[in-house]
């Protein structure tokens, strides 16, 4: 495996130095080929031409993409990318998942062309493609322990990552959770503060080296200080470089400093930095996003910071590219500021799609005749991505999958996600909650956790048998709309004025305390529901952590 890689690393850097300054004809055919290196698609649903299944089908047919069957790889051996990207829909059993990343391997090895990056979002807390497993804590959980502690969680989740057979992992996350409005980070982000987000990345890179799995530092440069989701809507983030540098670009700074291999851009618009606009698809100027600005990637990624890794975009099929944007003007245009592997997903999706993808790469090539993308640039770009495949990486045994998949795993990872937990107010009265049906909570939140089921008994209220308790839980992973908070504070009031005391289970979004200041005992998991399992189960809650930094003030 290292003899190949290394030598494809040779090949390209071979003929990276063998390409002229000025592109000549010849040099078409290495050229596709850097190209596609340079691409990620996914593999998620798979379109299937009618009469296909069946000669009296007449529209279509859309499945999930579990196997690999001969038509998309077929379409995989064309295209040649250098990365593939897997979603939750292709994860959701550990020996298939597997054997799909083993096959996609030996797939490339059999038709004499470099293996591409296996790649997937496995963070913990709300964003988990490997749904087979444990339900790990959040970023916003783990921050609040010490570095140890997230270092060993970050090692169970690479051991993992790697027991499926991925290569790269798109974690950890590195944006500072400085806006409590903020819909998409919150969770997933470390902690408020530079210091906490720095101390879990740096954990987690850690971790990851030790194991042999590739680590990303995202959204650079922060998407943190954000009201709008950019999978939804094109963001704006009003400050300056130097509003950044005491900032957002602390974190990002900290893992390059630790050796992290790749850094993942953001679709954030950050005009005090870069002013200079693009046409979007209504013929209007706009200004470029992070992704798409050479001020940011180049000359603060890269010159700045010195991050001398892979730069790899956000999914360039996010709406606030994609609605605005040509989407392969969009991809070429990421290139040239800086992007060395472009992540576009749904568009690798039929046998039809290639010609989109050949399209684009005719592109480029016309880009990079014409000069408009140097082909310095782009062969430097292929440098870094084969200097990021010739590291030696080993994937576990596969009866490691079975592992993750047992129930004995599930529980370790609940009892070591117990601690990330808080308590405030009156613990007494958990007692009286787990003698009364403790074991049935326990195995609900366990069953939860499995089926990633997380809007359970949302605002639902508990009583307990002597009519003295509500519990009321919250699940919320992003803010909650009024209606429901309006809703939760109705149930909370009404329980008050019956005169019985009220847990608060605050599960999921970080700011979510502030809705029942006054409850009499709050437990609160920002890791989801990692952890709540193990509370109304056998433990002692002496592991359970007090409450340490408050959130930010409201915006």
């Amino acid at each position: 495996m290292k003899g190949k890689l290394l030598l494809f690393g040779a090949v390209f850097l071979l003929l990276a130095a063998g390409c002229a300054t000025v592109f000549h004809a010849e040099d078409e055919l290495p050229l596709r080929e850097m190209i596609a290196q340079k691409l990620c698609v996914d593999l998620r649903y798979w379109e299937l031409e009618p009469g296909t299944i069946d000669p009296a089908q007449t529209e279509p047919v859309t499945y999930t993409v579990k196997v690999l069957n001969d038509e998309i790889a077929e379409a995989l051996n064309e295209l040649r990318p250098g990365s593939v990207i897997l979603f939750a829909e292709s994860c959701q059993e550990g020996k298939a998942v597997r054997k799909l990343t083993d096959d996609i391997r030996s797939l490339a090895d059999s038709n004499s062309w470099p293996r591409p990056l296996l790649t997937v979002d496995e963070e913990g807390g709300r964003v988990e493609r490997l749904t087979f497993g444990p339900h790990f804590p959040s970023a916003a959980a783990l921050g609040r322990m010490n570095a140890e502690y997230i270092t060993n969680i970050a090692s169970e989740i690479a051991d993992l990552t790697l027991s499926a057979g991925f290569d790269l992992d798109f974690a950890p996350v590195c944006d500072i959770d400085s806006n409590p409005k903020n819909p998409v980070i919150n969770t997933r982000s470390f902690g408020h503060d530079a210091a906490t987000v720095t101390k879990g990345a740096a954990a987690f890179i850690k971790a990851f080296k030790q194991q042999g799995l590739l680590s990303c530092a995202k959204h650079f440069p922060g998407h943190g200080d954000t009201a709008t989701d950019s999978h939804t809507g094109l963001p704006k983030v009003e400050k300056n470089l130097d509003d950044l540098r005491q900032l957002e670009l602390i974190p990002f700074k900290a893992a390059i400093d630790e050796g992290v291999d790749c850094v993942m851009t953001t679709h954030i618009q950050f005009p005090n930095i870069e002013k200079e606009t693009l046409t979007d698809l209504n013929g209007k100027k706009i200004l470029r996003p992070a992704t798409l600005s050479k001020k940011i990637l180049k000359g603060v990624l890269r010159e700045e910071l010195g991050f001398e890794g892979v730069i790899i975009s956000d999914d360039l099929d996010m709406d606030a590219i994609s609605k605005n944007f040509d989407w392969k003007e969009a991809v070429i245009e990421a290139w040239i500021a800086g992007v060395d592997i472009a992540i576009v997903t749904k568009r690798f999706q039929s046998k039809n799609s290639i010609n989109d993808w050949n399209d684009l790469i005719d592109k480029t090539i016309e880009a990079v005749k014409n000069g408009r993308y140097p082909i310095e640039e782009l062969k430097r770009s292929c440098e870094r991505i084969a200097k990021l495949k010739a590291q030696d990486r080993a994937y576990p045994d596969k009866s490691r999958i079975a592992y993750y998949e047992s129930l004995e795993a599930f529980q370790k990872i609940d009892e070591l996600a117990v601690s990330t937990l808080e308590m405030k107010g009156d613990t007494n009265l958990l007692a009286k909650i787990k003698a009364y049906r403790g074991p049935w909570f326990k195995q609900t939140f366990q069953d939860a956790a499995r089926r990633r089921h997380f809007f359970l008994f949302n605002d639902t209220p508990f009583i307990n048998e002597d009519n003295t308790i509500t519990l009321l839980y919250n699940y919320s992973p992003t803010v909650p709309q009024p209606d429901a908070v309006d809703a939760f504070q109705k149930m909370f009031s009404a329980a008050k004025s019956r005169g019985r005391k009220v847990i608060f289970l605050s599960c999921g979004f970080p700011h979510a305390e502030q809705f029942a200041p006054d409850a009499d005992l709050t437990i609160i998991s920002r890791g989801g529901l990692s952890g709540l399992a193990s509370v109304f189960g056998d433990l002692s809650l002496k592991d359970i952590a007090p409450s340490v930094a408050k959130p930010p003030a409201q915006k």
